[in-house]
């Protein structure tokens, strides 16, 4: 069969249909572990994700209590204690800490939104400086430059998760990630949730 134009564009639809079907909806951009943690998993984590969605705050918290549980770890959704829906301020988050009894907090939060009509163009955003549990917490930021990505149409929400010792306060581990906001937000999330815990669980954290 001749090679026409119309024959090279559908092969070129059809590639871009696949790739685009590849892609996944997070994305660990980075992550690093602690080595003075490496393999000493904690035995209660208290889960925080901060963010105004009521919803969107338990569902993370409760699959995530769910994932630690499968370790033998013994989760606490921050929900059960910290019941507003605004973020906690910093003596709310210590004195929750406290009262969990939890000896690590791990805590998610969102961070800068990237959009884009076909490409994705490298750019920086800011993510919690690792500087202690608290420090992060309240409002610590680096900036971290995101390499281009091919993307149609996409916003895509920067985040990052950190697991911290309560008794040190010293950050056990850290990961950004990138997730794409044009699925469905409840099969998405527990997507996040699994990629997030089975990194930790990689790193020997958990």
């Amino acid at each position: 069969m001749p090679i026409t134009t119309r024959n090279i564009v559908a092969a070129i639809a059809l590639i871009a249909s696949v790739l685009l079907a590849g892609c996944a909806a997070n994305q660990l951009v980075a992550h690093q572990a602690n080595p003075a943690h490496v393999g000493k998993p904690p035995k209660k984590v208290m889960v925080y994700a901060v963010t105004y969605d009521a919803t969107l705050r338990r569902v993370f918290e409760d699959r995530m209590v769910e994932r630690l549980g499968s370790r033998g770890i013994q989760g606490v959704p921050a929900y059960t204690i910290i019941t507003s829906e605004s973020p906690a301020e910093e003596a709310q988050l210590r004195a929750a800490v406290a009262k969990s009894g939890a000896d690590a907090v791990m805590i998610s939060r969102p961070g800068a939104e990237e959009q884009s009509s076909t490409i994705v163009s490298g750019g920086t955003v800011y993510t919690g400086t690792v500087v202690g549990m608290y420090g992060y917490y309240s409002g610590v930021w680096q900036a971290t430059k995101v390499a281009p990505r091919d993307v149609e149409g996409a916003t895509w929400l920067m985040s990052s998760t950190r697991l911290f010792d309560v008794g040190s306060e010293a950050p056990v581990w850290s990961g950004t990630v990138k997730t794409s906001m044009q699925d469905d937000m409840g099969a998405t999330l527990n997507k996040y949730v699994d990629l997030v815990f089975k990194a930790m669980v990689a790193d020997r954290v958990l």
